[in-house]
């Protein structure tokens, strides 16, 4: 995750952390264990979520859409 917010442009140069580091860890390690519980792939940003950062999807609407998209399907 903190690969694809320094991708993002999001780190803080001050801090090299990006805001809302803390919830975002912790929301990625409860879709982990909740997509474990359930049998699933892990529900996680991993590099391949760069290429959707570099098409402009980088505030996490592009996910949802997706999300939904799937969801639908």
């Amino acid at each position: 995750m903190y690969s694809m917010a320094r991708f993002a442009g999001a780190i803080d140069e001050e801090t090299q952390d990006f805001e809302g580091s803390a919830v975002a860890y912790l929301i990625d390690a409860f879709g982990v264990t909740i997509g474990s519980l359930f049998g699933c792939p892990p529900v996680t940003a991993f590099v391949e979520s760069g290429a959707g950062i570099s098409e402009g999807g980088a505030t996490g609407l592009t996910a949802i859409t997706t999300g939904l998209c799937y969801f639908i399907a």
